[in-house]
């Protein structure tokens, strides 16, 4: 699960710019603000197995180092991953923080990209982020629960947007939905 949209670096980077609209600019700014606390409080007796914050390794990043450290695969819903507002078309017009590269090609040879997904996808996904969600990997019988307590809790995300595989270790495939 992932508790905020992607695209704080995208977006800051667009801002420093001048490319970014008054709302968009403040819709990042309301991201960048939240704490995770509210997430974090959501947690509370649930069965976790793994969880961090997503910074500047960008969600593919930090998700490879959760299945590195746990030794398991994962398949990531790149369909279901939130998104700040426009932060695609920005990355498809060259928009993004360097790290975004750095963190794709770091990425690379441990990722499965689907055929036909776009670059600005790619980099999407390896946006390093300023205040990022938590990415959680929560125990099969408790992501309804979660969602709903992510849900009453004002949480600005609440998206499944993989599952954990047991083959693979270390080994990310990003699917469409």
């Amino acid at each position: 699960m992932l508790t905020k949209p992607l695209g704080s670096g995208i977006s800051t980077t667009a801002l420093k710019r001048g490319q970014l609209s008054d709302a968009d600019r403040d819709r990042v700014i309301e991201i960048i603000a939240t704490l995770n606390r509210a997430a974090a409080e959501a947690l509370d007796g649930l069965e976790i197995h793994a969880l961090t914050d997503v910074t500047g390794f960008g969600l593919v990043g930090h998700l490879l180092e959760m299945l590195k450290g746990s030794q398991v695969g994962a398949r990531l819903f790149v369909d279901s991953v939130p998104l700040l507002a426009g932060v695609r078309e920005l990355a498809a017009r060259g928009i993004h923080p360097g790290g975004a590269n750095r963190n794709w090609k770091r990425a690379a040879r441990q990722v499965d990209w689907p055929d036909g997904l776009s670059d600005d996808w790619k980099i999407t996904l390896a946006d390093p982020q300023t205040s990022g969600g938590l990415l959680i990997a929560v125990a099969p019988q408790d992501p309804d629960r979660l969602l709903e307590r992510l849900v009453a809790a004002g949480v600005p995300s609440q998206a499944v947007i993989g599952e954990i595989t047991e083959n693979t270790p270390a080994r990310l495939q990003v699917v469409r939905d």
